[in-house]
């Protein structure tokens, strides 16, 4: 084994036996659906790097967006190609690897695919393939493989996000031989350890699709598993609890809503929704609504947007809330981080209301928070979108448990890094 090879093997890995296939295949288009965290674009990436070394020319690491192609390929391909293979150092701005024997490796970002087109490729990987929009990869990144005379290949990898792009390319194997199709579960390369605890974080609908690749496309309903019986509670304000408080700042109505932790979970025990309303507002509601409370605690989550103050002319909106609590003797403690990826929040949000063992640990008392209770049931998906949301009077209020739940209990992308506690 040379020594570039064993740089690149340097670290223990566990292969499954696909991978041995994959990375020894010779198609041109190679079409991976595999669980997270299973080693699919790990494999990947290796096999590019490998390419690259044994066959000068021009070499792609792509996904949707430039920030997150960077952030899959780039620290790992300067880890993979040392020094002693490149002919300069890396160009960091523009994310370029040039090798000795004349190879250069880019990251590319598809949100703009025409950047994509007139370039000599020789080929490259396509991560996150299902947030592609397919007409991006028909119009664009496609018929940019068929220059003349390159015969580019192509690794077009990711976790399926029900039967999108990645679905009908996965097809093309069954008819074109220049296509293979290659899948596998996580379970089959992670221990049980790190699946139970996957299970434990993700619905059930997530846990399929995110763990075991699977074609689901689910219900059109965001948040499929709430059920407005198993996930109800009879629990009304506590006066003596703290109280997390969980805010959207969308002008009408304006929605927020009131959640207490449990011995047997987080119980949403009342909501706040004004119409045509301000941050002031809703602070003035809930000191004048909870006055009574005993030990004034509050930890307040939202839209991290509301830090700037950018709507009517108002300050930032946790400082005006903040204020008016503090004034009226809360003890207050801001939770907001930048806002989220909407899969992320939509993720940690689901895991709560039930994950793939079947637990539940977010509870809605119906009664008095209808507002909670009808974006559980009834936010849609956009047509033809895994994960944008049809906006209504409803929706708002979702998207405020989704950031609640987002800070709490993060889940990234699928990858569930819980965080509990304050």
């Amino acid at each position: 084994m040379n020594r570039a090879t064993e740089n690149i093997y340097s670290q223990k890995v566990i292969y499954h036996p696909a991978q041995f296939d994959l990375f020894n295949s010779d198609a041109r288009f190679i079409v991976i659906a595999a669980g997270r965290r299973s080693g699919k674009t790990f494999t990947a990436k290796r096999k590019l790097v490998m390419r690259a070394l044994d066959t000068p020319g021009l070499y792609f690491c792509s996904a949707p967006t430039f920030p997150q192609a960077k952030a899959i390929f780039w620290e790992d391909l300067k880890a993979y190609l040392p020094d002693f293979l490149r002919s300069k150092a890396p160009n960091e701005s523009e994310c370029k690897i040039f090798l000795k024997n004349g190879s250069e490796i880019r990251i590319i970002g598809l949100d703009r695919p025409a950047r994509f087109e007139g370039i000599p490729w020789t080929g490259g990987i396509i991560d996150e393939t299902d947030d592609l929009k397919e007409e991006a990869w028909q119009a664009h990144i496609r018929p940019a493989l068929d220059t003349i005379g390159l015969n580019t290949w192509a690794i077009l990898c990711g976790v399926p996000e029900g039967k999108g792009l990645l679905f009908e390319l996965s097809k093309k194997a069954a008819t074109d031989d220049n296509w293979e199709f290659y899948h596998w579960k996580s379970s089959e390369i992670l221990s049980k350890e790190v699946i139970d605890a996957a299970r434990s974080d993700l619905s059930p609908l997530q846990f399929r699709r995110e763990y075991e690749a699977s074609w689901e496309t689910g219900s059109n309903i965001v948040y499929s598993d709430y059920d407005s019986i198993k996930n109800a509670t009879q629990k009304t304000i506590d006066l003596e609890l703290p109280i997390q408080w969980a805010h959207d700042f969308n002008y009408t109505p304006l929605s927020s809503c009131i959640i207490q932790e449990h011995e047997d979970g987080n119980h949403v025990v009342d909501e706040i929704i004004l119409i045509s309303a301000v941050a002031k507002n809703a602070a003035l509601e809930f000191v004048d609504r909870y006055k009574e409370h005993k030990t004034k605690r509050c930890y307040i989550f939202g839209d991290y947007s509301g830090t700037a103050g950018e709507k009517h002319n108002q300050g930032s909106d946790y400082k005006i809330i903040e204020q008016i609590l503090r004034s009226n003797g809360w003890n207050v403690t801001r939770h907001c981080k930048p806002n989220p990826a909407i899969k992320s929040r939509q993720n940690s949000l689901r895991a709560q209301i039930c994950n793939s063992f079947g637990s539940r640990n977010l509870f809605v008392n119906v009664k008095k928070c209808r507002y909670v209770d009808n974006g559980l049931s009834k936010t849609n998906l956009m047509k033809g979108s895994s994960y944008q949301e049809v906006e209504d009077d409803y929706q708002h209020i979702t998207t405020a448990l989704g950031y609640w739940a987002w800070t709490r209990y993060p889940i990234h992308q699928g990858i569930a890094a819980t965080q509990k506690g304050f």
